[in-house]
């Protein structure tokens, strides 16, 4: 659909998929809790899915999409959007581990704050050193 016949029917389907959501999502109790589970599930990979959205979904400056299967560009939609989610919350489940080793739970943020510049000049000083040995 070319982007004027898409406006001039906007107005009329746009709400569509709001009323179609509330409604099904006060049919029931269980209904309301798994909805909301899935909003708390993408709620917490938000910055991931923010990082990763050009690396893992679009392309070419945001301008293209990856393409797994040409020829079909809902189930190449879906397969993607499937691919970006399971990948971005891989990565705040590593992110989560990775502060947790770096940042013990229940320590104040002055030690955690003191204990990442440590690691951080540590780092800095034995990939310097490295690389100094490589250039003699």
């Amino acid at each position: 659909m070319n982007k004027y016949a898409y406006n001039a029917l906007h107005p009329y389907i746009g709400a569509i998929p709001y009323i179609a959501y509330i409604i099904l999502r006060n049919l029931s109790s269980k209904n309301r809790s798994w909805i909301l589970g899935l909003f708390q599930w993408s709620g917490r990979i938000t910055l991931e899915t923010y990082i990763a959205q050009f690396h893992l979904w679009l392309l070419n400056d945001a301008k293209g999409r990856l393409v797994y299967i040409d020829g079909y560009p809902l189930l190449n939609f879906i397969i993607a959007s499937g691919v970006y989610l399971l990948l971005s919350s891989l990565l705040f489940d590593t992110t989560g581990t990775l502060n947790d080793a770096l940042i013990p739970p229940g320590t104040t943020s002055l030690n955690a704050a003191k204990r990442l510049v440590f690691y951080a000049v540590a780092w800095f000083s034995l990939s310097s050193f490295v690389g100094l040995a490589k250039l003699l």
